[in-house]
């Protein structure tokens, strides 16, 4: 029973892929069918949900969502990749609790704003990659930086407490900015000169930097925005706004790393932090209770030191 289907071209020229309960990937070359790899079905059942072609960098593949996942393939998590010659498993996967955990929809999308494309999943899972929490909808994009950006309250993957949606990549609007706070990395991890940068803030208000073990579930809904750090959470710094704008570190301040030392977190090469700004807004109307408060959030900035 075919489930997906879509267009490739594996190298050997454009072909239609059929995705199908039971037994895996069929080609249909418009004069014969031949199977793909060893399938995603036999004895574990699995169904092919939905198909999609991506670049995640290293050219373009075919993307297979659904319900199959063993370990007596090299690849599982309800999502893989067939690049012509062979399948692979997108990172550690898609993971949740209960039964029929699937994911049944693929799509790409371009957001702009200097973000790259990405590929989109969605269904019933609750974490993606193993450190991501998810509602059911998840992005991959391949080719990763040790510093990335994530828990933007533009609306895309969550929604803000009073529908005050911010700009792409940023945080929740506040009473002075509709684009809302952006909390920007500079520096490097290899040289230990990571600075964050919080901008659009309310002028001279209070702010605290945050770091956190992991990206916290359910990107909770918190004052005027979202709070997504969680885990061990470290009160890293608390700053004073000037002119709308916290660094940290400051000039003369320990590094992030030296700081969290301090706090009793010593982070070794490969451990993955998670941060964000939370600051005053006391503009009570603005997003007033319950909804609100009196206090807003960035977008967070996931590190992999």
């Amino acid at each position: 029973e075919p489930a997906a289907m879509t267009e490739f071209d594996d190298g050997h020229g454009r072909a239609l892929y059929v995705g199908r309960a039971l037994d895996g990937l069929a080609r249909w070359d418009g004069a014969q069918w031949s199977s793909i790899g060893d399938g995603l079905g036999g004895q574990i059942n699995g169904t092919i949900r939905s198909l999609s072609t991506y670049d995640d960098g290293d050219g373009i593949a075919l993307y297979a969502a659904g319900s199959f996942n063993s370990s007596s393939h090299t690849f599982g998590g309800y999502i893989c990749r067939w690049d012509g010659s062979q399948w692979s498993q997108l990172g550690a996967g898609l993971t949740g609790t209960g039964g029929g955990i699937m994911a049944f929809a693929l799509a790409t999308l371009d957001i702009g704003g200097g973000v790259v494309p990405m590929l989109y999943a969605c269904g019933s899972f609750t974490s993606a990659g193993g450190v991501f929490a998810s509602n059911g909808i998840a992005a991959w994009h391949g080719c990763q930086s040790p510093i990335d950006t994530f828990c933007s309250g533009d609306g895309f993957l969550a929604n803000c407490p009073c529908s005050n949606r911010g700009a792409r990549g940023h945080g929740c609007a506040n009473s002075v900015s509709a684009s809302g706070v952006k909390l920007v990395p500079n520096g490097s991890t290899s040289n230990d000169t990571l600075s964050l940068t919080s901008i659009n803030q309310p002028q001279s208000s209070l702010t605290i930097v945050l770091q956190g073990s992991e990206n916290l579930p359910g990107w909770n809904k918190f004052g005027d925005g979202l709070l997504c750090t969680g885990g061990q959470v470290i009160r890293m710094y608390t700053k004073t706004a000037s002119n709308g704008t916290v660094v940290v570190p400051d000039v003369g301040e320990p590094t992030i790393r030296t700081r969290a030392a301090a706090h009793g977190d010593v982070i070794g090469s490969g451990d993955v932090r998670w941060y964000q700004a939370y600051y005053r807004d006391v503009s009570a109307t603005f997003c007033p209770a319950p909804s609100g408060g009196t206090f807003n959030t960035s977008n967070g900035v996931r590190v992999v030191w």
